[in-house]
């Protein structure tokens, strides 16, 4: 479950997350929602599984990842603007 409120330009994790030094794998229930101000957000991810997005509560995209880490844009707007990003993963 996330916080109540989280601090501008930070992020929360829900669900299940193994942590190494460098990088979080998702288990069951994964989420993560990062409060940011930005015009695009973007995430490295590797692994195989799909990673669903929502902009400010609004149905986003689906991010499919199979391999090594890659880089994708979870969200881009037309100006930099507050938003809260809100992603959930398969395990992997």
């Amino acid at each position: 479950m996330f916080p109540a409120s989280i601090e501008p330009n930070t992020f929360a994790l829900a669900g299940t997350w193994s942590a190494a030094a460098q990088s979080l794998a998702a288990g069951p229930g994964a989420e993560r929602r990062l409060n940011c101000r930005a015009k695009k957000v973007h995430l490295v991810a590797g692994g195989h599984g799909t990673i669903t997005v929502s902009v400010n509560g609004q149905s986003g995209s689906a991010v499919t990842v199979n391999g090594p880490p890659t880089l994708y844009t979870l969200a881009e707007q037309p100006q930099v603007q507050q938003m809260t990003v809100s992603l959930s993963a398969e395990p992997g």
